[in-house]
C-alpha cells in the first residue's frame, strides 16, 4: 500500500492493487489501465506516471516517484497505513474519454472533489 499525496505534501488516500482508498482505510475509487473511477464506473481522470490527472488535464494528487508534471512538494511522512474496507469488485468501465495532454500546472480541485467527479 503507498501513500497518495496533494498538492501541498498531505497524505489524502493509498492505492493498493488498483484500489483507491481514503485516508481511513473505506475504498472510494478504482485505477483501471490507468483510468480512474468509481464502483458504479464514473470517470474521474487519469493516472500516470504516478500523479493523479483531472479531466482537464491538471495535476491533483501524486505519489512517490512521480515524474513530468507541476513542481511536487515534499511530502509529510506517511504514518501507518489504517485497516483496509474490502472494496467491491471494479466495474466494467465503458471507454474512458481521450485524454487531455497533461502538464506542470496543479488542479483548483482537492483529492476530495476529484473523487466526485
Amino acid at each position: 500500500m503507498e501513500a497518495i499525496f496533494d498538492s501541498q505534501g498531505y497524505v489524502v488516500g493509498w492505492l493498493d492493487t488498483g484500489v483507491i482508498y481514503d485516508k481511513y482505510g473505506g475504498a472510494c475509487a478504482f485505477v483501471t489501465d490507468g483510468a480512474v473511477h468509481d464502483s458504479s464506473g464514473a470517470y474521474f481522470g487519469q493516472f500516470d506516471n504516478r500523479l493523479f490527472w483531472d479531466t482537464d488535464g491538471l495535476a491533483v494528487a501524486f505519489m512517490a516517484g512521480a515524474r513530468g508534471g507541476p513542481l511536487l512538494p515534499r511530502p509529510e511522512v506517511p504514518p501507518i497505513p489504517p485497516s483496509l474496507s474490502f472494496p467491491s469488485e471494479a466495474p466494467a468501465l465503458p471507454t474512458p474519454p481521450a485524454n487531455p495532454t497533461t502538464g506542470t500546472r496543479w488542479s483548483t480541485r482537492s483529492w476530495e472533489a476529484f473523487l466526485r467527479g
